[in-house]
């Protein structure tokens, strides 16, 4: 595995750097798919949660203050975006068992 990408690279995405967030994402992608298939995803495919969380994430770069963090906040919006899915999958899994 690469080294992950340096504070100096975070930091540089969180200020809207293209090619640090293009580094960031190469190196994280698969992480997070990893996080997604190791949380498990009912009626999801980890790919679907990772790209939603990914895309959260590019939207929220510009709020996070501490690259150092930047690890245990994709960690939290990758949960966060799980338990969205979950929900989502809970109330679709509902309909469908009212209309039966």
């Amino acid at each position: 595995m690469t080294e992950a990408p340096s504070q100096a690279v975070t930091a540089a995405a969180i200020q809207g750097d293209t090619w640090a967030r293009r580094e960031l994402l190469a190196y994280w992608s698969p992480v997070v798919l990893r996080w997604c298939s190791w949380m498990g995803s009912p009626g999801s495919e980890p790919e679907d949660v990772a790209h939603d969380a990914l895309v959260q994430v590019l939207g929220s770069l510009g709020s996070l203050r501490e690259p150092g963090a930047f690890p245990g906040w994709l960690f939290r919006i990758t949960q966060r975006t799980m338990a969205r899915h979950r929900r989502r999958a809970g109330a679709r899994h509902d309909r469908h068992r009212q209309a039966d």
